[in-house]
């Protein structure tokens, strides 16, 4: 019995495929098929093999998609850092922009002018 056959096992004369998926969570088989004739101990062991499998696709995609996710969250930490050090800084610019020009338009201010 073999879990994931290539081309040239599957096309064997002899060759039994039964093409399986399970639900991870809760084990429900969702898809189940069989081309050819297998022993009553045969489908057990394959079907075991099956749940194996597909357990082990399961936990492979979680830590893949996992992983990927924490590289980009990181990432995208990073820009908003960044994006919010340059919006503080330009909003620096702006307040000091801001009170270099009402200063300019108010000579007044010292007292000075009568």
């Amino acid at each position: 019995i073999i879990l994931d056959l290539n081309k040239a096992e599957e096309d064997a004369p002899d060759a039994v495929d039964m093409p399986m998926a399970i639900l991870p969570r809760t084990g429900e088989v969702v898809l189940l098929q069989m081309d050819g004739l297998l022993s009553k101990e045969e489908w057990v062991k394959a079907f075991q093999l099956g749940v194996k499998g597909c357990n082990t696709v399961y936990k492979k995609q979680k830590e893949a998609l996992k992983k990927r996710y924490l590289e980009t969250s990181e990432v995208q930490d990073k820009e908003l850092r960044k994006a919010a050090k340059e919006m503080e800084k330009a909003a620096g610019s702006a307040e000091a922009a801001s009170e270099s020009k009402n200063g300019e338009s108010n000579p007044v201010e010292g007292g000075d002018n009568k």
